[in-house]
């Protein structure tokens, strides 16, 4: 009976640890206009050139991981990328300081000014500013391919591209109460 009992708590324990994992996060979709709206006055208009916005929180191990594959990637030709970085602490030093366009906010301020909870957050403006992809990097938590220059040179070449789902961390502090109630888990 005592083993019983034992295996069903370490069942429940381990299923509340994992659920961070497997589950898909919210964010805005292509096609919510008011949200795009919104994206607009956060986001610097790029003429004639198309913008990837990666959304990453540096208290996130994916959204680094995302971080080290875009500084280490090579331009996308015509193609503007910039970073907003959430952190608790935007004044502390930072590998994307000097590397990239980077935008530093705070958790409150990525909801407040971009309406976004969770990251990391690919977003895709086409050269008429039009959202065309906000979604993941990869097609399961931690894939082992970030798709963010395939998803990109896709788009640009006139195809269409399934959004892949987000997993990552949640962000907002709403988000987190919601995924880990107990606040047991850290990022």
């Amino acid at each position: 009976m005592a083993i019983g009992m034992w295996l069903m708590c370490m069942a429940c324990i381990v299923a509340y640890l994992m659920v961070s994992h497997l589950a898909v996060l919210p964010h805005p979709k292509t096609n919510d206009t008011a949200w795009e709206s919104r994206l607009h006055e956060a986001v610097p208009p790029a003429p004639e050139s198309w913008t990837a916005l990666h959304i990453l929180y540096d208290n996130c191990a994916c959204s680094r991981r995302v971080l080290k594959h875009v500084i280490a990637s090579s331009p996308i030709k015509n193609v503007q990328e910039r970073v907003v970085l959430v952190s608790d602490s935007p004044h502390e030093p930072s590998p994307a300081r000097d590397a990239l366009d980077v935008e530093y906010v705070t958790p409150g301020e990525l909801q407040a000014k971009f309406g976004v909870e969770s990251a990391p957050l690919l977003v895709v403006l086409d050269d008429n500013q039009r959202v065309r992809y906000t979604g993941g990097y990869t097609s399961r938590k931690q894939g082992p391919e970030i798709m963010d220059r395939e998803i990109i040179t896709r788009l640009i070449s006139g195809n269409d591209v399934t959004e892949l789902p987000l997993f990552g961390c949640a962000v907002s502090s709403e988000l987190k109460r919601l995924v880990d109630p107990l606040g047991l888990k850290s990022n």
